[in-house]
This record gives structure tokens, sequence and C-alpha cells, in this order.
């Protein structure tokens, strides 16, 4: 399995795949998320949606066998802050367990720390435990939970630190942490769907975006 990195440029090719194959395998495997009730935005898009998120600092991770087949994508975005987040991570479902995310992800981080980042932010549905798992075992760790109110599903927010961190920046992220999960635990069902309270919360917000 080789990985290759390549900028998302307005012509983009990589080993004669094209954007619209990327976005067509990332749907397949998003496909099977959604059977797990998890269904990702990316799902209802089309090309010009996916086009138009395209910066100029974004790089494709993309794994492809020895015959040159594509199997699993990954998303790399440099902010000028110094950091990275990774999106659009997937494999397709036939080739999974084959630790090809975890060869992507190694691709991306070495290229984070090459490019002198501090730190890789990634997320992940929280019981998409394929991913979830692959994450931990390639330098991710859990500093934060998105409680997605208006979806059926809530997200691991997974770290990649390159910089060292203080002792007040440890314990403000495992604070911040243990918050989130108690959130989590209060405001969403086993099932993703949100509880009493969440869809309590879930009203006050909208309420507030409408003031």
């Amino acid at each position: 399995m080789e990985v290759v990195c390549k900028k998302w440029t307005a012509e983009f090719e990589a080993n004669g795949y094209h954007i619209e194959d990327i976005l067509s395998l990332i749907k397949e495997a998003y496909r099977e998320r959604a059977k797990e009730g998890i269904s990702f935005a990316t799902l209802g898009y089309s090309l010009d949606d996916f086009l138009a998120e395209r910066s100029e600092s974004d790089y494709w991770f993309l794994a492809f066998d020895d015959d040159n087949k594509l199997y699993g994508t990954a998303r790399l975005t440099i902010f000028a802050d110094n950091s990275g987040e990774v999106c659009n991570f997937a494999v397709l479902p036939k080739s999974q367990g084959k630790h090809i995310g975890s060869q992507l992800l190694q691709s991306l981080t070495a290229f984070g720390k090459e490019q002198g980042l501090d730190y890789i932010k990634s997320y992940t549905a929280t019981h998409a435990d394929s991913s979830v798992n692959c994450h931990r075992k390639n330098s991710f760790r859990i500093v934060d939970i998105f409680v997605g109110l208006d979806q059926t599903y809530s997200s691991y927010v997974f770290l990649c630190q390159f910089s060292s961190l203080s002792i007040s920046n440890i314990f403000s992220t495992s604070l911040h942490y243990s918050v989130s999960y108690i959130k989590y635990v209060l405001f969403k069902k086993t099932d993703g769907h949100n509880t009493y309270l969440g869809n309590l919360a879930l009203r006050i917000k909208t309420k507030k975006k409408l003031l």
C-alpha cells in the first residue's frame, strides 16, 4: 500500500484519479456509516458542494494498492495559527481491517510534523469504533466531545500534539474533557438521540440563535 500526498489544486489529479473519484470513495465509505445511524453531511454533497470547500492549504492523503486502486482518503487543512485539521477520513468498507487508516494517519501526522505544526485535530463519531480505535493507535488522544444536539450522533475531538504542553494546559484540557463527557452522558442516549435534557438544551440553543 502506498500513501500519496498532494495539494488540492484547481486541476487536482493523483495517479490518474480526480476529485470526483475521491468524493465517490468517501460517499461509498460513509454509506456504511449511515447504516449505523451516522449520517455525515458529505453524503448529500454534489461535486460543486465539495469543490466549494477547497482552500489554498488543503492536502489530500490517498492510499493506493499495488494495482493503483484507491482505497482510502484523508484531507489535512493547515491553518494560519500553525494547526491542522483532518476531515474526509474514509476507507472503503471492503478494505477495513487492513491498516489502511493507520497508514493514512501516520503519513498525515508525519507531514504535519515536517511542516512544523503545533498540533492536528480530528473528529470522529463516538460510536464509529474502527475510526476511534485507529486514531487512538496513531498518536491521537481524546480531548473533547462535540455533543451534536441537532444530529443523531456526537463526535470525539482528537488531538495529535507535536509541541509540549505545560502543566496548566494539561490540567485545563483534562477539565474541559471531563465537562464535555458529563454533557454527553446527560444529553445523549446510547443510540445517538437526545435525552429529555438534550432536547431542552437544543430548544434553548435554537431560541438564542433567533434572538
